[in-house]
């Protein structure tokens, strides 16, 4: 009999990005609490209207201003955050720049970001401000090549949340229920 999972906190799903170019990987520099300045993959969490794939499409987008065309699973991380409540289940994507970064009126990204190395991506790990020390391993993975097609995860939302338009939904007032 198959083991029996069961959860008794939250379950929090991001997505994240390894892209790839002339064997350099793309990292974005975090903007805010306690990991501004640190440096890291592209991503974050995902929306309850759009699936895992939208969502790496989307942060990227939001963080860098490339666009991305995600074409194979890295691997699914199982992160228990000691700061945050519950658990996080994060899809790592492979990506590919589809279009160029857009940037901003002073002639920016929306973040700072920069390509490095393998070995720039050690330094910086090295230096402690990489955000996510594990995320070499998957580099390393990457640059050689190993991954999963798409098509490994099935990704059906809920029947009755509208598909992801690629526009931010505005703050709702909601009343608790009394």
């Amino acid at each position: 009999m198959p083991p029996i999972l069961t959860l008794s906190r939250a379950v929090n799903v991001c997505a994240a990005a390894i892209i790839v170019r002339d064997k350099q990987v793309l990292l974005v520099q975090e903007q805010k609490g306690q990991i501004a300045g640190r440096w890291n993959m592209p991503g974050g969490k995902v929306e309850s209207e759009e699936t895992a794939t939208e969502a790496i499409v989307r942060e990227v987008w939001e963080e860098t201003g490339y666009r991305v065309q995600p074409f194979a699973i890295g691997e699914v991380q199982y992160l228990p955050w000691p700061d945050r409540p519950g658990v996080t289940i994060c899809f790592v994507y492979w990506c590919i720049v589809a279009e160029e970064p857009r940037v901003n009126e002073e002639g920016n990204h929306p973040f700072p970001t920069r390509w490095v190395t393998r070995e720039e991506l050690v330094d910086l790990v090295n230096q402690g401000v990489f955000r996510n020390e594990s995320a070499v391993k998957v580099v390393e993975l990457a640059l050689r090549g190993q991954r999963f097609p798409l098509e490994v995860i099935r990704e059906a939302p809920h029947p009755g949340i509208p598909r992801y338009s690629g526009k931010r939904r505005q703050p709702q007032n909601r009343q608790r229920p009394r």
